[in-house]
């Protein structure tokens, strides 16, 4: 009886790991598993918004959700150099980051510009996303979840 139950834990185990669904990625690689930014949008309000008009998460703390961007970035930019990720020479990056209201990372894509990143290190950094969201959360909390966008040098520390 013992050993059908650790056998059934260790299918189960097994399962949840081939059925996990990745949630760092390229943008590429995003729309081809049918993940949609478009769809991820309408249910992660943009955090800040340069249009005062619109509406946005943190309307009125900007410079709070800011600092608290800021010091993510940095905290995956500690975190890669930690991990012995090196990038070489500055890369450009835009990323897309969704977020729920605990300040944890739902979702993280990003794009570099063709030819600037191998697909091994593409995976690389994307494995390391993984790890690192699982960590660390942004410091700043509200009642819904919300997206931010930016453009990002990464370098080597």
């Amino acid at each position: 009886m013992k050993n059908r139950f650790l056998v059934f834990c260790f299918v189960v185990a097994m399962a949840k790991g081939l059925f996990a669904q990745k949630s760092c990625m390229n943008f590429s690689e995003a729309n081809h598993t049918g993940i949609s930014m478009t769809e991820l949008d309408s249910l992660y309000p943009n955090a800040v918004n340069v249009n005062p008009d619109t509406y946005a998460v943190f309307r009125g703390k900007e410079e709070e959700f800011g600092q608290a961007y800021r010091e993510f970035i940095i905290a995956l930019a500690k975190y890669l150099n930690e991990n012995d990720f090196i990038w070489g020479e500055p890369k450009r990056c835009f990323n897309k980051i969704y977020f729920n209201e605990n300040g944890e990372v739902d979702y993280f894509l990003f794009n570099f510009k063709p030819g600037t990143l191998s697909e091994e290190k593409q995976e690389r950094f994307a494995e390391l996303l993984e790890s690192f969201k699982k960590e660390y959360k942004i410091q700043i909390k509200t009642e819904r979840p919300f997206s931010q966008c930016s453009p990002i040098v990464y370098q080597d520390f």
